[in-house]
């Protein structure tokens, strides 16, 4: 089992009257950020909203594209509440007799049965109580920084004739800004700008916030924020390798934690394997610096990772069928199996199995992340503190034994801080003290 995705958010204003077709485009390049539910809502004066769970290409197959030339999109994964379409994004109201929409990626709720999208959203109508027309960055800005200073929110809002961007005073969740041939375009991250005809993109910061209209933009800084919790997972397992935000590009990130694990190890090898997709990079970058050969050893066979499904259950059912061993790569081998995290082990127990009844001589698997020992409360669903493997056994030996494998080792925490400087990441999952932003 992998971490759980959050959201993927995305707006544009658009030159011509189909926002709705490059927002649905942007979300299929975003699918990776959550595979629950999907929505658009686009217009022009008048918003119109589809919505419902299921991929992008699922919820909009068939559908006639809403006309208007700018609007906002939402992938959705639940870090709180549940999976019913009710709960899927945007949001959408009449206040005053006049449209808005919102979406958001994010978590600034502790009761899980919250939704977090629609407490921001009834807490702006109620707080700044006048058309949507008539609210101003300044509005929107003092009522999130009020009400949910120490949350993490990266929000788009389509108001009447402009297109808002915030992104909350640390940072947590990225959020691009793209100046394209094509109009002016909001998302999570740059990939889904890709189809573009590119001019510049900006990276939206703690404590920015953004306004968009037919002709022009704005962004103003609302907060000085001291200091940043930008979040490590985001570079180490969320993102698509082609983007690059929060001044790191993500294949270079993981290829450089690779390569630290193998410069931080001595173990005699025959061949590398990375769990697909996700120890890809980092197993290149080990694989470069060991000299040991890197083989596509285990074959995805579904293209759907175990993170993104909620039920523990299908979690389960579906680490044990998306992967197919390449028997020619992996028999009478010693193997160090490369992936980025273990978080409840359901996925690595299974594979390690998989590679001795497949005719590995030894298995050693190697993380390229610190052990996941905290939750998290700024988007990334994990439960609880019970549900991680690394706290019910505490030590590496005691985790590679029941996992079934020779050896198992992580990412030393220094070598981890030659990519992360703690100054600017969050690090509260790999740390016991959640008020505390630096390792134990």
């Amino acid at each position: 089992m992998k971490l759980h995705e959050e959201c993927g958010i995305f707006a544009c204003m658009v030159k011509n009257n189909n926002a709705f077709e490059y927002i649905k485009y942007g979300l299929s390049l975003l699918q990776h950020r959550g595979q629950e539910s999907a929505g658009i809502c686009a217009g022009d004066f008048d918003y119109k909203l589809i919505k419902n769970t299921g991929l992008v290409c699922e919820v909009f197959k068939n559908i006639k594209p809403l006309k208007g030339n700018f609007g906002i999109g939402h992938v959705r994964y639940s870090t709180c509440s549940n999976t019913d379409i009710i709960n899927a994004q945007p949001f959408c109201s009449q206040i005053y007799r006049e449209n808005a929409a919102i979406a958001h990626n994010g978590n600034v709720s502790l009761n899980v049965n919250d939704n977090d999208t629609q407490i921001i959203f009834n807490t702006l109508i109620k707080e700044i109580d006048k058309p949507p027309s008539d609210w101003t960055l300044e509005d929107i800005s003092h009522c999130l920084i009020k009400n949910f200073a120490n949350g993490a929110w990266s929000v788009v809002m389509a108001l009447p004739e402009r297109i808002i961007g915030i992104k909350d005073i640390y940072g947590f969740r990225p959020l691009l800004f793209c100046i394209a041939e094509e109009g002016m375009f909001l998302a999570s991250e740059d990939c889904a700008f890709d189809s573009l005809k590119i001019h510049k993109i900006i990276e939206i910061n703690a404590g920015e916030c953004i306004e968009i209209t037919k002709d022009k933009w704005e962004i103003k800084k609302y907060y000085n924020s001291v200091y940043t919790k930008q979040c490590v997972f985001e570079h180490i397992y969320f993102a698509n390798p082609a983007s690059e935000f929060f001044s790191k590009n993500v294949y270079q990130t993981r290829l450089k934690l690779g390569k630290i694990l193998a410069a931080e190890d001595n173990i005699r090898a025959d061949v590398v394997i990375p769990v697909m997709n996700s120890g890809l990079n980092a197993a290149i970058g080990y694989s470069e610096v060991s000299k040991i050969p890197m083989h596509l050893g285990l074959k995805r066979n579904i293209n759907m990772r175990s993170f993104i499904q909620p039920e523990t259950e299908k979690r389960e059912q579906i680490a044990q069928k998306k992967y197919i061993p390449v028997k020619s790569v992996i028999k009478n081998k010693k193997i160090i199996l490369i992936d980025d995290s273990i978080v409840r082990g359901t996925t690595m127990k299974y594979l390690t199995q998989l590679l001795y009844e497949s005719g590995a001589k030894e298995v050693h698997i190697r993380l390229s992340a610190p052990a996941i020992i905290n939750t998290c409360l700024w988007g990334i669903d994990i439960p609880n503190k019970e549900e991680l493997i690394y706290n019910k056994f505490n030590s590496e030996t005691a985790l590679a034994e029941y996992l079934g494998a020779a050896g198992l080792k992580y990412i030393s925490t220094e070598g981890f801080k030659k990519v992360f400087e703690p100054d600017k990441w969050c690090y509260n999952c790999f740390m016991e003290n959640q008020k505390n932003n630096d390792f134990i």
